[in-house]
């Protein structure tokens, strides 16, 4: 685990105990939540390292990376927020560029925002470091994923980048923004 001694978004050293939770899915470890007086960002304090993160996503009920067909109502409930969280991101994608361009989706899982784009006429590229989840939205969506490398030795640049449920997996926040954004091509920057 890794203390955090400053807030990984404005590196403010005003942090503060906001809450404790227990992880029900994995290992039962309790994790403190910390929060920033400054900017008010929330996260893990300590928290996994990025050698460790992984083993917290490494159970069949995480639905975003096994995209099984569990039949439990958490499970069921999940599959219907989805079907209208995709609508809704896909507004947000194009009130800011109604034209289909290049995206890519950083965090893919299996795939299911990152196609269901593709099927709308975008040109979509996906990342995820999870290879299991890549492989099933590669064969579900017939999408381009690549691994999580990816993004330090590429130079190409999209209309849109997008992490959904992301960026509180990152390490370190402030040099994974700097990143994502050198994606973005300079003329989308402005909308």
């Amino acid at each position: 685990m890794e203390t955090l001694e400053q807030c990984p978004l404005c590196q403010s050293k005003t942090l503060t105990g906001f809450l404790k939770v227990k992880d029900f899915s994995v290992s039962g470890e309790i994790f403190n939540i910390s929060q920033c007086k400054d900017c008010g960002l929330r996260f893990t304090n300590p928290r996994p390292g990025p050698e460790e993160i992984g083993q917290y996503y490494k159970f069949t009920d995480y639905v975003s990376h096994t995209d099984e067909e569990a039949t439990g109502f958490i499970n069921q409930l999940y599959r219907r927020v989805r079907r209208i969280t995709l609508k809704q991101k896909e507004g947000w994608i194009n009130s800011l560029i109604p034209n289909q361009g290049s995206l890519l989706d950083i965090g893919c899982g299996t795939g299911d925002f990152a196609g269901h784009m593709q099927g709308k006429g975008w040109k979509v590229e996906a990342v995820e470091p999870d290879e299991s989840a890549a492989d099933k939205a590669r064969a579900k969506h017939g999408l381009k994923v690549f691994p999580e490398e990816y993004l330090q030795s590429t130079s190409q640049t999209y209309d849109a980048v997008t992490l959904w449920h992301v960026l509180e997996h990152v390490h370190p926040l402030d040099e994974r923004i700097r990143q994502f954004t050198s994606l973005v091509k300079k003329e989308a920057t402005s909308l």
